[in-house]
């Protein structure tokens, strides 16, 4: 008992894993494999209607079944040897192919909403069924396999509170995506792809003021345990959004050097493709930062 006192680690940060999250992830991975083995007997969109090829995620087959087997792998040697460097390694493995097996959920989800209820939206209310099953069933496997990471990843003391600068980082990148299309509704020529049809960025304004909101939020928290949970909640999905969108060109140029055709985000900026990497590149960095900030706030509330 005074050894558990006396430690610099809270008893807290060894409790033993919860049960649910690995029943979660297995039942993730089935289904993502599931997906993948089923895929040539679903309905095809139409080759002009093929969104999911034209902008470059029309990911292999073989990456879904990779993905499930190394979250398989992930939780047999975390059963084995809860922490270490094996652990972490097949799991870094899982989130990384997951993320690529569900690059495009995000697109997918939109064009149901409009499926789904009806709204008269051309082209939008089209959903690549073939696709999207994998790509939700990856994006539902990514979810507790991340949290598991967390879980298996050392312990860390508690004598020093977490670090808040990730959520200042955080909310400057926010700012990046809708600065640009902002500077370009504006009249900003530098980089601007031609034509450029779009109006007043309305959707970027959200983007702005949420993102910068939720950062801000992150970094000081809520008084109420609901909505801190809540909040943090927030954070992981906000992160997986985002980075699902951010990765998206370089999980295109990856299908394109697979034999895949070039992805549209890349091509629509012609000569000024290094614009791709600076919009998309932000969106890939505010998750990566947003994932630290979510972490830390809950690592506040648990001292």
């Amino acid at each position: 008992m005074t050894t558990l006192q006396n430690s610099p680690t809270s008893i807290r940060a060894v409790r033993p894993p919860s049960r649910l999250l690995p029943a979660l992830a297995l039942t993730g991975y089935l289904a993502v494999a599931a997906t993948a083995l089923v895929r040539p007997w679903l309905p095809a969109l139409s080759p002009e209607h093929d969104y999911a090829t034209r902008y470059g995620y029309a990911t292999p087959a073989w990456v879904s079944l990779a993905a499930a087997a190394a979250g398989l792998l992930t939780l047999v040697v975390r059963r084995r040897r809860p922490t270490g460097r094996a652990p972490m390694l097949a799991g870094a493995a899982a989130l990384v192919l997951l993320l690529w097996a569900s690059a495009g959920v995000v697109l997918d989800l939109f064009r149901g909403f409009f499926w789904f209820t009806g709204i008269p939206a051309g082209e939008f209310g089209l959903v690549d069924w073939r696709g999207a099953v994998g790509r939700v069933a990856a994006a539902a496997a990514l979810v507790p396999t991340a949290l598991i990471m967390l879980r298996t990843a050392a312990p860390r003391s508690t004598d020093r509170a977490p670090a808040r600068w990730p959520a200042l980082v955080a909310a400057g990148l926010a700012l990046v995506y809708p600065g640009v299309k902002f500077f370009w509704f504006l009249g900003g020529t530098f980089a601007r792809p031609v034509p450029y049809p779009e109006g007043f960025p309305v959707a970027e304004s959200v983007i702005l003021v949420g993102g910068v909101a939720l950062s801000l939020l992150l970094m000081r928290g809520l008084q109420s345990r609901l909505l801190h949970a809540g909040l943090i909640a927030t954070g992981w999905l906000v992160s997986l959004v985002t980075l699902n969108q951010g990765m998206l060109p370089i999980f295109g140029m990856i299908n394109y050097g697979l034999g895949g055709p070039m992805p549209a985000a890349v091509a629509a900026f012609s000569g000024s493709g290094w614009m791709t990497a600076v919009l998309y590149g932000s969106w890939a960095a505010l998750g990566v930062f947003l994932v630290i900030a979510t972490r830390n706030s809950r690592r506040r509330t648990c001292r």
